[in-house]
């Protein structure tokens, strides 16, 4: 059906009235998305710099706070609050400075610690210069051991009978060998026969009450703290290995001491025999942050079995060796990072003398350092990472 023309306008232009609402709608929908990302993109560029800043100046400040705490630890300030404190070096009670590393001697790279190093665990106190802590030098090169028998050196001892020689021995899987060197190396090799060693992690060597001098190995490792049975000290009448032909010596009949804890089980790399009673004194690991101290009596080696007296506790990290001089005067324990002497005064046992302030001692840099050694006539001391290749240091008494 035809319609009027006035009509059709009508319409035409009623249907273009209704489509305007829509492109207008379409068109500022474009233009206000374009606006609004313009816009925004300053907005947040101008915001983002403002508080980017901000962050920026609070990462620095707290970068320098970092900053001078670490500078303070190290040159012995104490920060409190907004005030600094810096220990005079000549003071009477500043402590003593940690020594740096060997002059003239180049050390072994500062690669990894110990995988189970803890670098958080508790220090003792350090001993201020009223105790007139002994003074030692920094650690010298001796020797390179690469000896193929010698791949884990876990314990070592200066031989009493053999001025100038060392006892040592591997960690666990190389069985109950004990082997003797001097400068030149490895010169004899001792096997106790009939004796098995699960994990074996220090050696001692002493005089009993009745002038017979003892060499000891500990069998103490315990890695899972299963060994609910107990461990074991063996020990053999000291040889004089010093101008002897014999590369191999088999030793029978080593005298065995079964030894338990009170109670439960504790992984242990440290003994020591204190020269005045012949105790075996043992320091546990301290992987739960405590190094339990146990003392087991000389006189238990005649039954062959002993439950170890609890000796109070230390909190030096992960200790892993531990000697007395011959005198009975100086006992030295080491971590892998760190190394600690205590001064034992007349009347005193050693479970008593480790009960008071400790000394700082210099300790080179080692991968993996598990053993330590006063010299026979207390002259210094020594100790040797595990590994092929590794340097034996000695540490000498300065006047």
């Amino acid at each position: 059906m035809h319609r009027p023309p006035a009509v059709y306008e009508r319409s035409d232009r009623h249907r273009r009235g209704r489509k305007a609402p829509l492109l207008a709608a379409g068109f500022g929908a474009r233009f206000g998305a374009r606006l609004g990302a313009r816009l925004g993109a300053r907005l947040g560029a101008r915001l983002g710099a403002r508080f980017g800043a901000r962050v920026d100046r609070w990462g620095r400040a707290w970068g320098a706070w970092g900053a001078a705490v670490a500078i303070a630890s190290l040159c012995g300030c104490s920060i409190t609050g907004d005030q600094t404190a810096l220990a005079a070096p000549n003071a009477p009670d500043a402590d003593p400075a940690k020594p740096a590393q060997p002059d003239g001697n180049p050390l072994p790279s500062d690669g990894a610690r110990a995988f189970d190093a803890d670098p958080q665990a508790p220090k003792p106190a350090k001993a201020r210069r009223k105790l007139d802590c002994p003074r030692f030098g920094r650690g010298r090169r001796r020797v390179v051991v690469n000896d193929p028998r010698l791949p884990e050196i876990s314990g070592l001892a200066s031989a009493r009978q053999s001025p100038g020689w060392l006892y040592c021995h591997n960690d666990s899987g190389d069985g109950a060998r004990i082997l003797a060197m001097d400068s030149a190396g490895v010169q004899l090799e001792m096997e106790l026969l009939g004796r098995q060693v699960f994990d074996a992690e220090d050696i001692a060597v002493a005089r009993d009450p009745h002038g017979i001098s003892w060499l000891y190995l500990g069998d103490l490792g315990d890695n899972l703290r299963q060994r609910h049975e107990g461990v074991f000290v063996l020990r053999i009448p000291e040889p004089k290995v010093k101008g002897s032909q014999q590369t191999k010596l088999q030793v029978a009949d080593a005298q065995r001491l079964q030894v338990r804890y009170p109670a439960g089980a504790f992984d242990c790399e440290a003994m020591l025999v204190d020269p005045v009673t012949a105790d075996v004194v043992m320091i546990t690991k301290g992987r739960d942050g405590h190094n339990h101290v146990f003392r087991v009596p000389d006189s238990s080696f005649a039954s062959g079995r002993a439950v170890a007296e609890p000796g109070g506790e230390l909190h030096l990290g992960l200790v892993t060796a531990a000697d007395i001089t011959p005198d009975g005067r100086l006992i030295i324990v080491r971590t892998y990072t760190d190394a600690w002497l205590w001064q034992r005064q007349p009347g005193m046992d050693v479970v008593e003398a480790l009960q008071t302030p400790a000394c700082e001692l210099p300790l080179s840099i080692e991968r993996q350092g598990e053993s330590i050694a006063w010299a026979h006539d207390g002259s210094g001391y020594y100790t040797i990472s595990e590994g092929l290749g590794e340097t034996l240091y000695f540490y000498p008494r300065l006047p």
